[in-house]
């Protein structure tokens, strides 16, 4: 009887399998699930009367693969949302993957990869997602980013990053470039 053995204090997942009806066999096995140190940084390239980006760059320490990582970042008010791209970079080549969408109604832009995240250090690889908006505002404008795998991550104190962001003036002065 497979059930005389199994020691669920000691045993985090069971197996069961049996051959026939006649064949019975049991197998415990004791599984460590994988887990991946992902994290986000979040910056914001704007000037007047210029487009205005935020670039999101995830990343997975390891020692496991993240998988099904997603993204999710509300937008201030203060900008027009225009469209996305998202990349898996994988040994600097890039690859058009991940969707997103984004709810106009609560402003949240949200993202999945849809393969898993490698472990950066073994394939250079990173997930970059860029949002192109219009500033409405001249203020300034602070925006959070964060990220999630359903693998395992010890440490979540790296899935947030924040950026401020506004237009930026900029006075051009001129000069005699003649005037050594």
């Amino acid at each position: 009887d497979c059930d005389e053995s199994y020691n669920s204090a000691s045993v985090s997942t069971e197996f069961i399998t049996q051959e026939d009806f006649d064949n019975p066999a049991c197998l415990w096995a004791s599984i460590t699930a994988p887990t991946s140190d992902i994290a986000v940084t979040k910056s914001c390239q704007s000037v007047n009367q210029v487009p205005v980006t935020f670039t999101i760059i995830t990343t997975n320490s390891g020692p496991g693969a993240a998988i099904n990582p997603t993204l999710s970042d509300t937008l201030p008010t203060g900008f027009t949302y225009n469209g996305y791209t998202s990349k898996l970079y994988t040994n600097n080549v890039p690859a058009n993957l991940g969707t997103c969408t984004y709810n106009s109604g609560t402003r949240l832009f949200s993202c999945a990869l849809n393969t898993p995240l490698p472990k950066q250090s073994e394939s250079s690889a990173y997930w970059e997602v860029v949002i192109n908006l219009t500033a409405v505002t001249s203020s300034q404008l602070i925006n959070t980013a964060t990220v999630s795998s359903i693998t395992t991550d010890p440490n979540t104190s790296n899935n947030t990053s924040t950026a401020t962001c506004g237009t930026t003036a900029v006075t051009l002065l001129s000069f005699d470039a003649s005037v050594v």
